[in-house]
């Protein structure tokens, strides 16, 4: 008959946490990157999947001038940032800051005595974009490329030319 220790069933016990551990390390767990996360989470750097739920800039102070935005990364961070405003805003051709948005300037509000003509006006950085009057030029002043010709100081598609 053979006689056990009383200490044999924690030897046991360890030789069995020793070959699982072995065991867990050689098999590769998916991580994230491959299964992807549920909506409402995230997958971090190390593999995992983290949650997003509640992270917003609501309630989140920022100084004054600032806003509050969240990082493009996981988890995503709050962060502060100048409010954008005209100053700082780049327009396209033809539109113009007002209250912060890019906004079309069109001749359709301006008003222009008979001999004069609407044109956009380019801005700067320091001035606007706008709609503005100048004389009408004649046609004697203008010179209008091939296909088109001169009506009224401005060039306009020859008849029969597209």
């Amino acid at each position: 008959m053979v006689v056990l220790s009383p200490f044999s069933h924690v030897l046991r016990i360890s030789v069995v946490v020793f070959f699982l551990s072995i065991l867990q390390s050689s098999v590769s767990i998916p991580t994230c990157d491959v299964t992807g996360c549920d909506p409402g989470s995230c997958c971090s750097d190390d593999g995992s999947c983290v949650t997003t739920e509640g992270i917003s800039c609501e309630n989140y102070a920022c100084g004054g001038g600032e806003e509050c935005y969240l990082t493009n990364t996981c988890p995503p961070e709050r962060m502060c940032r100048p409010f954008p405003n005209c100053s700082t805003i780049l327009c396209i051709e033809e539109t113009t800051c007002i209250n912060n948005e890019c906004i079309p300037i069109t001749c359709k509000d301006t008003t222009c005595k008979p001999e004069e003509v609407c044109y956009i006006k380019p801005g700067n950085s320091t001035y606007p974009t706008t709609a503005a009057c100048r004389p009408r030029r004649t046609c004697a002043e203008v010179r209008c490329p091939k296909g088109t010709r001169c009506l009224n100081g401005e060039c306009v598609p020859c008849e029969g030319h597209n």
